[in-house]
């Protein structure tokens, strides 16, 4: 299924879902994924705010058939990314749309990417693609001790890199890494309480290893 295709079934995933449904598949019901897709109008060039993104549910064995499509949990990849494109409000986003130096082997990972903050000591030089790092963690509510080590996680790109890429700002302020896709499922699982962690604005200090 080409991308005009799928811009057109667009709007039935953003509401339709049964319609969907039985066009794809005589059933009465289809499981779905969510995937990423932009409310407004972004130039050639210019960087994707996460502001922009909305969630489209599409058939997830379409999804899984399409590694151009960038899932929910994914999102982190077009976070201040610039356009390869101009894109159309409305619309999905695909992997061709954002200008990447590097292609993150989405496959066998997801990715997450944390806003850094000056407190958390970290050194930007340090924080190089392929670089393991572990994470401190406040942790929530009623769960003990104050702060946890979390990872290694694998770095795909460092504040470093985003700064060269970002057309806002000149402060290098974002890190996003690889996390196994096997490292999800239950709430004690990394890839799940990173994603907290993130969410809840939990992350104390970022320890890159030697």
């Amino acid at each position: 299924m080409n991308k005009s295709l799928l811009q057109l079934l667009l709007p039935l995933g953003m509401g339709v879902g049964g319609v969907l449904g039985n066009l794809l598949w005589v059933n009465s019901y289809v499981r779905t994924k969510t995937v990423v897709g932009i409310n407004q109008q972004v130039v050639a060039g210019a960087e994707i705010p996460e502001s922009y993104f909305m969630p489209i549910e599409l058939p997830a064995q379409l999804v899984s058939q399409r590694s151009d499509l960038i899932t929910w949990e994914n999102k982190g990849l077009a976070t201040r990314t610039p356009a390869a494109r101009h894109l159309e409000p409305n619309t999905l986003v695909f992997m061709s749309d954002l200008a990447l130096e590097r292609k993150p082997p989405l496959n066998e990972y997801n990715l997450q990417t944390i806003s850094l903050e000056p407190s958390m000591g970290y050194v930007a030089e340090q924080l190089r693609p392929g670089v393991q790092v572990n994470l401190v963690v406040a942790r929530e509510q009623g769960e003990g001790e104050e702060s946890f080590s979390l990872g290694p996680f694998e770095v795909f790109s460092g504040p470093l890199d985003h700064a060269r890429t970002d057309t806002s700002s000149n402060q290098p302020n974002a890190l996003s890494l690889l996390i196994k896709k096997s490292e999800y499922g239950s709430s004690d699982s990394q890839g799940e309480r990173l994603r907290r962690a993130i969410a809840n604005h939990l992350i104390r200090s970022i320890d890159p290893g030697q």
